[in-house]
């Protein structure tokens, strides 16, 4: 904590002025960092998820076998957005 009493510029910004900072993640450990650096909240599309299971693979890779066992029908960008969902859900939940 500085002097001023702010976490970091990023928290002063967020304190001081109307901006909302969004974390252009929704991993975990980025979400935790960004919530301590005053960030609001996450977004979260395809592109975004992508990295963090790059990230985070070894955590997904059996939510995502039971998703296509799931639902076999399913297109594969269907699927891409109900791993989206749950990535983003996961994040959202565990920051509270």
């Amino acid at each position: 904590m500085s002097s001023d009493g702010y976490r970091s510029l990023l928290h002063k910004m967020t304190c001081i002025s109307d901006t909302d900072l969004w974390n252009d993640s929704c991993s975990i450990e980025d979400l935790e960092y960004a919530i301590g650096q005053g960030a609001v909240g996450a977004t979260a599309n395809p592109v975004i998820v992508g990295e963090v299971l790059r990230k985070e693979m070894p955590l997904w890779r059996g939510r995502i076998k039971e998703l296509i066992k799931e639902y076999p029908e399913t297109s594969e960008d269907d699927l891409v957005w109900k791993i989206t969902e749950e990535i983003s859900l996961k994040g959202a939940i565990s920051i509270k």
